[in-house]
C-alpha cells in the first residue's frame, strides 16, 4: 500500500496535496516615515521580503521547522512504535499556517471487522495568530488541514507564542500522554458491543450541549436512516459526521466545526453517555 493510499485510508485530507517547503522567518523592527514604531515588530520572510504579520513585543516566534523538529525528536525518544509511520505536512495562507500529521499504523485498533482506527498525532502552528502552537493525539477518523479533527483526544497540548513557551517540553509531554491511546481504543471496542435502541439514542442526542429541537430531529433522522447498526459506536459516528460534514452557516466554517467537535466531546463525557456505556460518569 502506497503512502497516498494509506493516508486516504486513515482519513488524511491535505490542504494542497503538495509537499510544502519551509522558509526562513524573522522578526524585525517596524518603521514608518523613517521612524521606528516602538513596541512593534514585523514578522517577515527574509528571502522574499514579504511581511507575514505584525506583532507587539512579547511575541515569541516559533518557526514551523523548529516546531516540527522538536516534536520529531520527542517522538523518536518517546517509546511509541513508529513502524510504518506516515508523516504529512501542509502550509496554508501563504505559509502562515502549518498543519502536520503523524499516523502510526502500528498502534491501530479494529473496532469491528473492517473499521480500523490508527493512532495519529496532529499539530498546528501559525505566524498570524490564528492558531496557537498545539498538538492533539488520538484515534481520529477524519483529519484535514483546515484544522478539522474529529474523535476524542487522548492527549492535547497548547501554548501561546509567548516568552514562557518551551517547545521541547510541550512535545515531550504530548508524546508521553499518547501512551494512553491503548486504553482509549479499548473503550471504542466496547461501544461497538453496546446495543442502543432509537428511544435511548434520542435521549442521548437531547443531551448534546446546545441542542435545539430542530437539531435533535435532524440527528434522529440521520440515526434512523443512515446508521450502520444499533450500537453506541454507530451513534458516535452519527455525531462525528454531523460535526465535520453537515452544512454550516456563516463564513467561518472552521470555527463552526471546531465548536461542534467540542460539543460532541462534552457529550461523550456526560452522564447520559456514561449510562449507555455502562460506566460511572
Amino acid at each position: 500500500m502506497g503512502t497516498c493510499e494509506q493516508m486516504e485510508r486513515y482519513g488524511f485530507v491535505p490542504a494542497n496535496h503538495t509537499a510544502p517547503a519551509f522558509f526562513p522567518v524573522a522578526l524585525v523592527p517596524m518603521s514608518a516615515a523613517g521612524r521606528t514604531i516602538e513596541g512593534w515588530r514585523a514578522l517577515v520572510r527574509p528571502d522574499t521580503g514579504a511581511v507575514l504579520h505584525c506583532w507587539q513585543d512579547g511575541y515569541k516566534l516559533v518557526p514551523h521547522e523548529a516546531a516540527t523538529a522538536a516534536f520529531d525528536t520527542a517522538l523518536r525518544a518517546g517509546g511509541l512504535d513508529t513502524t510504518g509511520m506516515l508523516v504529512a505536512t501542509d502550509l496554508t495562507h501563504d505559509g502562515r499556517r502549518l498543519f502536520r500529521q503523524y499516523v502510526l499504523p502500528a498502534h491501530s485498533v479494529e473496532v469491528r471487522p473492517g473499521d480500523v482506527t490508527a493512532l495519529r498525532i496532529v499539530g498546528f502552528n501559525s505566524y498570524d495568530g490564528s492558531l496557537a502552537v498545539s498538538w492533539r493525539g488520538g484515534g481520529y477518523r477524519f483529519v484535514c488541514a483546515n484544522t478539522t479533527v474529529i474523535g476524542r483526544d487522548v492527549a492535547a497540548a497548547k501554548a501561546r507564542h509567548s516568552a514562557g513557551l518551551d517547545m521541547e517540553a510541550l512535545a515531550r509531554g504530548m508524546v508521553a500522554a499518547c501512551a494512553l491511546y491503548v486504553a482509549e481504543t479499548a473503550r471504542w471496542i466496547r461501544w461497538a458491543a453496546v446495543r442502543v435502541d432509537t428511544d435511548r439514542a434520542v435521549r442521548v442526542l437531547r443531551a448534546l450541549p446546545g441542542a435545539s429541537d430542530a437539531l435533535v430531529g435532524q440527528l434522529t433522522t440521520a440515526w434512523v436512516g443512515g446508521r450502520e447498526d444499533d450500537t453506541l459506536w454507530a451513534l458516535f459516528n452519527t455525531l462525528t459526521h454531523w460535526a465535520t460534514h453537515d452544512a454550516t452557516r456563516g463564513g467561518n466554517r472552521m470555527a463552526t466545526v471546531h465548536a461542534r467537535q467540542e460539543r460532541v466531546a462534552r457529550l461523550i463525557d456526560s452522564k447520559p453517555w456514561a449510562e449507555l456505556e455502562g460506566r460511572a460518569a
